[in-house]
């Protein structure tokens, strides 16, 4: 540049100095070329490169031209000032907006916290004033002062380039903003919203007003044996009756599909045991396990046939496919889901207008099939069977082929490219979130008004496994992601104590350390050409390790195990930075209770949902939690009362730690939510509370697979 510079003010070489210029800019191009037909290469990066979508061609014509329009500014200039004025006049515009938004919003001292920031930036402004004095003196005899269209028009040009550092970095300036907020009010509101919840989930005291009140919310009879759910739920004093929105929720759009469809559908995915499903067959009231499942998982439907098996006698036939990976599977465009929407309203309408109901019918037709349930040559050969409706997708970004296309077609998803993959979109958080917190968990989780997630956590940037359907499959998971339509079920990791709370260990809240604690491993997506550098467990302790200085007498410990993974190069790296060096060994491995010695506890979504919540829940501990993916629990676990949200961006958690561990008001607040978290998860997350859940479930199920699906309900029998 500054070579460049020194042509641009010498009037005789000006040919030469745009030869210059023309060269590089030429190289630089065929080495850009290189290395993008290189880099496509990679089948991941193909489909990156090559299959964009029209949002993203939109940005890189207009970001290209603002970039040609800057370059094209600054060499001119460089005829009147010094390369170095040019770039100081950029950069104190930028900083002058930084400041600008940091004053306006209250957040100055984040963004100027010591003697240091404070002769930097000094130093800016006077470097760029001294420079201005300099370049109004006369760069040459050829080029004197107040002469020539280059003197007129410079000040044009050095306005204009101020003008696009300005644009920069108030989009820059708008992504950086933070609030520390006043976290007691949105606990506050949380707890009268959480009330609101708790007061209707049990209103019915008799199976008539349970009856009555399930007419009333969803419009429609309950499915037959409502009466046999009833009598289960109230034997075990379920906290919950009457709201069970997630379930209505799941299975809506399926209304809208045949239930012929629903059944083969369902044996499509039981015949191809290669597409990691596994099966649970119902019949005449006895469970079995499909046999076409790997060995690795079937502890997953040996759990799931002792949860069922206890009421089984009161569902239909059925056969059921249980998702046996991680990450969720079934994502259906936006259009084709609003017909299925649509399509289920009309049906459930249809229901609701008849005057009577029967039972569930006796058989299907056709009936279920069973060639595949019998362990023969015939049925080995399914092993190798693949399916036309399913992709792979495993180590590649999924944002825009999976995510957006669930979106409405005027969401930011579908209209923001956000290119820069290290820094976040405050703006796109705003809807979910009130002074600097999260407000509302339900929306933190819809991944349409946040396209800057698409680098910010593993699964939607890497996925270590991924192969999934646009089509509405009945397909249940543990967990799923917002703009998902898997069938959410109670986990078999819950359910089978894979992960537990002894009671015996348990510590009281006044004897547990002042600290955040998590430990995990680097597990939420395939570490490859630096993708885990912006996964959320990496960001986590990262963060800690940036914040633990200014967050005392707040002790941060957070460590991360690397695995073994395919690209050593990234195993190494990450050896070195969380560890100092590519050989160091991790930090010696410490049994899960080290977990209730501390009263704030980090919970993070892996590969999916992490397991560790509900325990961490019973702890005494409070729990804090930073997900996208959700469990069949969502809606009875309440943020700010039950464990505190976190956005996943984790921008706000030192302002949180520094209130709920930092200050009197703040430590009385935490300590209440962790008695009321720890009250809630005895009472309404228990094993039975997680039977009841799938025992309502599967009696919904088991009408929806039914051919008479719309003239049937529960009947309440005479005399009651």
């Amino acid at each position: 540049m500054a070579h460049v510079g020194r042509l641009r003010q010498h009037q005789e070489k000006k040919h030469d100095a745009w030869s210059v210029i023309g060269s590089s800019s030429l190289i630089s191009a065929g080495l850009l070329v290189f290395m993008a037909v290189w880099s496509c290469i990679d089948r991941g990066n193909l489909r990156w490169n090559v299959l964009l979508t029209s949002t993203a061609v939109r940005d890189l014509v207009v970001d290209s031209c603002a970039v040609v329009i800057g370059m094209v500014a600054a060499i001119y200039l460089m005829a009147a000032y010094q390369p170095l004025t040019v770039i100081l006049t950029f950069v104190a515009s930028m900083l002058m907006v930084r400041i600008e938004t940091a004053v306006y919003d209250g957040t100055m001292g984040a963004f100027l916290p010591t003697l240091r920031g404070l002769g930097v930036t000094a130093i800016v402004f006077l470097g760029t004033g001294a420079l201005f004095q300099y370049a109004s003196i006369p760069l040459s005899a050829a080029q004197p002062s107040g002469k020539g269209p280059m003197h007129r028009n410079k000040h044009i040009g050095l306005a204009s380039l101020a003008l696009l550092a300005v644009a920069v970095q108030t989009l820059v300036g708008i992504s950086a903003q933070d609030h520390s907020g006043d976290i007691s009010r949105v606990i506050t509101n949380a707890r009268a919203e959480s009330d609101r919840w708790l007061a209707g989930a049990k209103k019915s005291n008799t199976l008539a007003e349970a009856v009555a009140e399930y007419k009333e919310r969803h419009g429609i009879p309950p499915p037959p044996n409502f009466d046999k759910w009833y009598e289960y739920a109230t034997s075990v004093d379920s906290p919950i009756i009457d709201t069970f929105g997630q379930i209505q929720a799941d299975l809506l759009p399926f209304w809208g599909v045949r239930p012929a469809s629903l059944r083969q559908r369902t044996i499509h995915l039981l015949e191809r045991p290669n597409l990691s499903v596994g099966g649970l067959i119902i019949q005449n009231g006895q469970v079995t396990i499909a046999p076409l499942i790997h060995g690795t998982h079937r502890w997953m439907m040996e759990v799931m046939q002792n949860m069922v098996e206890p009421f089984a006698q009161w569902l239909p036939d059925m056969q059921i496919a249980f998702n046996l990976d991680d990450e969720c599977r079934v994502s259906v465009p936006f259009d084709k889901m609003e017909a299925h929407y649509t399509d289920g309203t009309a049906s459930r309408s249809r229901l609701a207008a008849r005057t009577d109901v029967q039972g569930f019918s006796p058989s299907y037709e056709p009936p279920w099939p069973r060639h595949y349930l019998e362990d023969t040559e015939e049925s080995q050969k399914l092993w190798g069977q693949n399916s036309p409706w399913f992709e792979v997708w495993s180590k590649s970004p999924i944002f825009y082929n999976w995510i957006s296309s669930t979106c409405s077609p005027s969401a930011p998803a579908n209209n923001l490219h956000w290119w820069n993959r290290k820094a976040t979109c405050q703006s796109c958080a705003a809807p979910h979130m009130t002074d600097g917190v999260v407000s509302s968990w339900t929306m933190s989780g819809d991944l349409c008004h946040q396209p800057d997630l698409a680098y910010q956590h593993g699964f939607l940037y890497a996925p270590s496994a991924f192969a999934a359907t646009h089509e509405l499959v009945p397909i249940f998971s543990q967990s799923r992601m917002h703009n998902f339509a898997d069938i959410l079920y109670p986990s078999p990791w819950n359910f089978g104590d894979k992960v537990v709370y002894d009671e015996g260990q348990g510590i009281s809240w006044k004897d547990k350390l002042n600290s955040l604690y998590w430990r995990g491993r680097a597990s939420d997506g395939y570490a490859t050409n630096g993708a885990w550098q912006v996964f959320l467990r990496a960001r986590l302790v990262h963060l800690a390790a940036s914040i633990r200085d200014s967050l005392r007498p707040i002790a941060l410990l957070s460590y991360i195990a690397s695995e073994r993974r395919d690209d050593d190069r990234d195993c190494r790296q990450q050896q070195a930075t969380f560890y100092g060096s590519p050989t160091a060994e991790p930090a010696p491995s410490q049994d899960f209770t080290e977990h209730w010695h501390h009263r704030h506890l980090v919970d993070l979504d892996g590969a999916a949902f992490s397991g560790r919540f509900l325990p961490f829940l019973a702890s005494r501990s409070l729990p804090y939690r930073a997900a996208l993916f959700r469990t069949w629990w969502e809606e009875r676990v309440h943020a700010w009362r039950h464990f505190v949200p976190l956005d996943v961006r984790l921008r706000e958690l030192g302002s949180i730690l520094g209130y709920l561990g930092g200050t009197a008001s703040g430590n009385t607040d935490a300590e209440r939510i962790a008695s009321e978290g720890r009250a809630w998860a005895e009472k309404a997350m228990r094993k039975e509370d997680m039977s009841v859940y799938m025992f309502r479930l599967l009696l919904e199920w088991g009408r929806l697979l039914d051919d008479r699906r719309e003239e049937i309900g529960f009947v309440m029998p005479q005399g009651q």
